[in-house]
């Protein structure tokens, strides 16, 4: 996957995947199909996804065929895909209260392992890159809770990437998509060839696009926006489950 990506466009490259394994998937739009996938074909585009696993990644499949999709993504994706578009995030930014237990949290990360201020400073850099390529037409794609979308609250990184965004002249659009039925136990077998026929298809739920400057007010804080599409995204999840 990582390798074919080099050569193919990544939602091409996730496809070739699915392929390859057999894997089903079920799509839904829940509002006009065709409006989503011009938004995701020509607009520059904020993505959101839940992740309670790892396959959840594979939605991606379903975008539509562009060299400018980025990952706003867990430093720890670019060691096991060195070859996707990865704006890494650190989740452990908290100060540590002694030395030596930042020293052990650090040597449990993968490379590069860097102090929380370091992290810190790397966050930051990684949000405005992606305000930038937002601005010049990109996707970027994010998975704003670590893993449990019921328990993970939301960080406020993409707060602070929407406000960014605030009162830029061009539309940037914002778009929710559910995954569901990826499996941890069993989606490792995916990496086999026929295999994904015999477990759960996936099923991936779009959402309506929102333009950015009609869902932010400029007294907005980057907290307040956080909880507020948490808030969003959740309530929907919750009237959607079968």
């Amino acid at each position: 996957l990582d390798n074919d990506n080099l050569k193919n466009w990544l939602p091409k490259a996730m496809r070739n995947f699915l392929e390859y394994n057999k894997t089903k998937v079920k799509v839904i739009y829940e509002w006009n199909e065709e409006y989503t996938k011009n938004i995701l074909k020509k607009e520059p585009v904020i993505i959101v996804a839940n992740h309670e696993n790892d396959a959840e990644i594979l939605f991606i499949s379903q975008l539509q065929n562009r060299d400018d999709i980025y990952l706003l993504a867990n430093s720890d994706f670019q060691v096991v895909f060195p070859n996707f578009k990865t704006l890494p995030i650190y989740f452990n930014i908290e100060k540590p209260e002694e030395s030596t237990k930042e020293s052990v949290n650090i040597w449990f990360e993968f490379w590069p392992r860097l102090r929380w201020e370091q992290r810190l400073i790397a966050n930051r850099e990684s949000i405005a890159k992606a305000a930038d390529l937002l601005k010049k037409w990109a996707v970027v794609v994010i998975f704003p809770a670590w893993n449990s979308w019921y328990i993970d609250i939301w960080k406020n990184w993409i707060g602070f990437l929407l406000k960014k965004l605030n009162n830029y002249e061009k539309e940037v659009y914002y778009l929710e998509v559910e995954v569901k039925w990826t499996n941890w136990k069993t989606d490792f077998m995916r990496g086999f060839k026929y295999l994904g026929r015999f477990l759960t298809p996936f099923n991936y739920r779009f959402w309506t696009p929102i333009k950015i400057s009609e869902f932010l007010k400029n007294e907005m804080n980057p907290k307040e926006i956080t909880k507020k599409l948490e808030k969003r995204f959740k309530d929907w999840r919750l009237n959607n489950i079968k």
